[in-house]
């Protein structure tokens, strides 16, 4: 791993550099370990770390997506740490600043831990504390921000996954001696008062048990080559340095600075383009020369003079003549290849390996007498991806089980310095043009590219991703808090806004509102069931609620919910003999057609004609449960009903779907008052409603 460097705070150089080395590193050099699952280029024994789990690399990857079979799983449990510290990390130069608490907390969650940091003084003692987000694989630092006001976030970084506790979440790194420790805890060696045993100050030490008490047979030494711990100062470069480090980039970047009198143009480029080398021979082999130890270097291999015996083929690559160690490639191939001399030509299928994907190319084929022919036209057979292994200096490749005279024919990238470590075709420019008009920048890296112009009244990015980070206010009337939440004043929106579990709360149909009407009847409730008019004959009564939805609300849902209380029927001359009285399957019903609807009027008496004009919606059918020992109102919700409901006037009824009970009962309660209780009803319509 290498370190990041930075400018000084001159004007015109302030900004960040990445370190480049006065000599390409040597691939055990340059080693390191990955937070999330890693894309090529990776490199045999770097280490990948994900949901507790440590994997090493076992084959270098140039090219191509990331591919399981090139990691092995090293460790599963508390031994990761032990593990990285002493056997993965080569060189890696961790900042450390001075703490108000002597130690430097890290955390490895999903939570953010600075929530729970509530005051000033509580987020002054976590500065440059560590967190890696355990769901993202994010590193971050906790930084203060500014002093007036006063602001801490969090910063993102790089650090060694070795300083979280991927079991437990949390551990320490002290920087002054601990009276108090964790097991698995870090202490750079401050002082030479008792101190582990052949220890000094900058050791570092990692504790074997958790103890209140200090105990220096507690801490066991790490090798200082494995974590190197250096100041923040350390980081930085002076401008003569800067120079020195990118005159050793010339080799491979090009710098034009051009200036006018209203114009600057910096315009650097890199263009790293390998040699390719083309190998042809006529053997049971191919021998590869100057290859680099890579996958991916092979652009092109051909084979072609196969006999037809199977469609089964197996591509051996070795650094062996004698291929008694070699690597494995198996091609299903969907026919038998073969070839065809015709006028002194040989015509053949082939196997063609080309930008790493195999093919097979069928230009031989067989007529009805079984008689070889060449087809007038190829076919491609496309089989799948596939990445094949070269070697340091020479490689070789032959077909498994074939020894006869075969035609090879490799496209391959020659070694060089870069190409066991880096992409060996690789494109980047960085382009800034400053005006008296304004400033744009663009980068562009493999087809990448992001874009920033300002001009007076007008600043423009654009990326395929951007992150902000930290407090953002847009002319004091927008807000992005540090938690991420927003805050606005008088916003207009259009579109679609959703609730987080999917609802919408405004949309193309309006805002989303809620119509609520009530039954009729006195103090809310109403009589239901049956009544004895005075010629002794049995009615229904019912209880009504009518709807009116104007045209601009859209209907999404409807819920009928009925309250039923039962009535207690005394005796007349006797209190101590009473019934319980209650409706008996009430339904719900709307009146169809009002063009048809009319009242019926005899004397004081009044009536809806609805005859033939209800419609059973079927949504209720409820009897309630009334017993001497329970009682009450009880309470019962329909399904949706919106169906039912529809733009202006809907008129419902609530009543009984019983036959007519009966005109007498007992001697003080009829058999219509025990079908009848109370009851009162609220429809809730849910919608859109526009303006």
């Amino acid at each position: 791993m290498y370190n990041q460097g930075k400018y000084d705070n001159e004007p015109v150089t302030k900004g960040e550099l990445k370190e480049v080395q006065s000599t390409i590193p040597t691939k055990d050099e340059y080693s390191k370990n990955y937070g999330s699952t890693p894309q090529p280029p990776y490199y045999k024994d770097s280490t990948w770390t994900e949901n507790g789990k440590v994997y090493k690399c076992i084959n270098d990857r140039l090219f191509g997506n990331f591919n399981i079979d090139d990691w092995s799983l090293v460790a599963t449990d508390s031994s990761i740490l032990e593990d990285f510290v002493e056997n993965v990390y080569s060189v890696y130069e961790l900042p450390i600043s001075k703490q108000v608490d002597n130690k430097i907390e890290t955390f490895y969650q999903e939570k953010d831990p600075s929530l729970d940091w509530l005051t000033d003084i509580d987020k002054e003692i976590h500065k440059n504390d560590f967190w890696l987000n355990s769901t993202t694989g994010i590193q971050n630092k906790f930084v203060k921000k500014s002093v007036n006001p006063i602001s801490y976030s969090w910063q993102r970084v790089s650090v060694p996954n070795v300083l979280f506790d991927m079991i437990d979440g949390h551990k320490n790194i002290f920087i002054n001696k601990p009276q108090s420790y964790e097991k698995d805890d870090y202490w750079i060696i401050d002082t030479l008062e008792d101190i582990p045993n052949d220890c000094e100050i900058g050791d570092i030490v990692i504790s074997s048990t958790s103890s209140t008490l200090y105990n220096k047979n507690h801490f066991e030494k790490k090798d200082i080559n494995t974590i190197v711990v250096s100041s923040p100062e350390d980081q930085y470069y002076s401008k003569e340095e800067i120079d020195i480090k990118t005159t050793e980039l010339e080799r491979n970047t090009k710098a034009e600075i051009n200036k006018t009198k209203d114009e600057i143009t910096l315009d650097v480029s890199t263009n790293i383009k390998p040699e390719i080398i083309t190998k042809n021979q006529i053997n049971d082999y191919i021998v590869l020369e100057n290859t680099p130890n890579s996958k991916g270097a092979i652009n092109k291999l051909s084979i072609t003079g196969i006999p037809g015996q199977s469609k089964k083929y197996t591509i051996l690559t070795s650094s062996y003549e004698n291929f008694n160690i070699s690597d494995e490639i198996d091609i299903a191939s969907p026919i038998v290849l073969t070839a065809l001399e015709m006028n002194n030509e040989i015509i053949s299928d082939e196997i063609l390996i080309e930008q790493n994907y195999i093919k097979i190319i069928q230009r031989i084929d067989y007529d009805s007498l079984n008689n070889k022919i060449v087809l007038t036209s190829p076919i491609t057979h496309n089989i799948g991806d596939v990445l094949l292994n070269t070697y340091a200096d020479t490689t070789y490749i032959k077909l498994k089980d074939y020894s006869v005279n075969i035609n090879f024919s490799c496209e391959y990238i020659k070694k060089n310095l870069l190409t066991d470590l880096f992409t060996t075709n690789a494109e980047s420019r960085a382009l800034l043009n400053i005006t008296d008009k304004g400033l744009s920048v663009k980068v562009s890296a493999q087809d990448v590219i992001t874009i920033f112009e300002t001009y007076p009244g007008l600043a423009r990015l654009i990326s395929d991703n951007i992150i902000m980070e930290g407090l953002t206010t847009i002319n004091g009337n927008f807000k992005i808090n540090l938690d991420g939440s927003m805050e606005a004043v008088n916003a207009s929106l259009s579109g679609n806004i959703f609730l987080p579990d999917g609802g919408k709360v405004i949309g193309g149909d309006g805002l989303f509102t809620n119509l609520q009407f009530l039954s009729d009847g006195y103090q809310s409730f109403n009589s239901i069931g049956w009544i004895l008019d005075m010629s002794n004959q049995s009615n229904k009564v019912s209880i009504n609620i009518s709807v009116y939805i104007p045209s601009n609300f859209k209907v999404e849902k409807a819920y009928l919910t009925l309250y039923h209380m039962p009535v207690c029927y005394l005796h007349p001359s006797d209190d101590s003999l009473y019934t319980w009285c209650f409706a008996r399957n009430i339904n719900l019903y709307k009146v169809d057609n009002f063009n048809d609807c009319y009242v019926i009027r005899s004397g004081y008496e009044a009536d809806w004609n609805n005859k033939a004009q209800l419609t059973n919606t079927d949504k209720l059918n409820y009897t309630p449960t009334v017993t001497n020992d329970s009682h009450g109102v009880t309470i019962f919700t329909t399904d949706d009903i919106s169906e039912y409901i529809k733009s202006g006037l809907n008129e419902f009824k609530l009543q009984t779907s019983d036959s007519n009970p009966g005109n007498y009962g007992n001697d003080y309660c009829q058999n219509t008052d025990a079908a009848t209780g109370y009851a009162f009803a609220v429809l809730n319509v849910f919608g859109y409603m526009k303006t």
